[in-house]
């Protein structure tokens, strides 16, 4: 079966997936994709394709599930709950990307590392899950290893955060709110 790379709309029925930037030498992780998320809605919309690569993780068992563009197209057409359904998925889209860019232009590294907690999704139990090592969130962030690793001494030293390898708990929301 040939390949077929034309614009359409994938959404993850299964596994986990993660969105890395085009920068192959960098692989700066900018989403996570989880059970019913949407990938490629900007690929066929935008007048040039975005420049990220979408992958599978963990056990290599994710499904996806591919709309066609014309297909896609058709039901903005005729389907008005999906039109104003897509229009809040783009403004959450939005959301995450401004907070995104918070956390790279945020500063300080306990700062930057502080706003990136705070945009994360909570588990069931309010705690954050990383989901990936130390090295990939450091270059997410921008920062060395070590800028990582102190600002995370800094948070928990503040009260804000407690860290149990990748599973952080947020132990004051306020004192978080405050990292400067």
């Amino acid at each position: 079966m040939k390949a077929d790379f034309s614009p359409a709309v994938g959404i993850l029925l299964s596994g986990r997936g993660v969105i890395y930037s085009a920068d192959k030498d960098r692989s700066t992780i900018l989403k996570f994709v989880s059970p019913g998320n949407m990938i490629g809605v900007a690929g066929i919309f935008a007048a040039s394709p975005p420049n990220t690569r979408t992958l599978a993780c963990g056990d290599g068992k994710s499904e996806m599930f591919f709309i066609p563009k014309e297909s896609f197209e058709q039901l903005l057409e005729s389907e008005p709950a999906f039109r104003r359904n897509l229009v809040s998925f783009l403004a959450d889209r939005i959301s995450f990307l401004n907070s995104k860019i918070d956390c790279v232009t945020a500063g300080s590294s306990e700062r930057k590392l502080a706003l990136f907690i705070k945009s994360s999704p909570r588990n069931d139990d309010g705690t954050v899950e990383l989901g990936m090592s130390m090295t990939s969130l450091a270059h997410a962030l921008d920062l060395s290893r070590a800028s990582l690793y102190r600002a995370f001494d800094s948070l928990e030293d503040e009260g804000a955060v407690k860290r149990d390898g990748k599973i952080i708990t947020v132990v004051s929301q306020d004192k978080l709110n405050n990292i400067n």
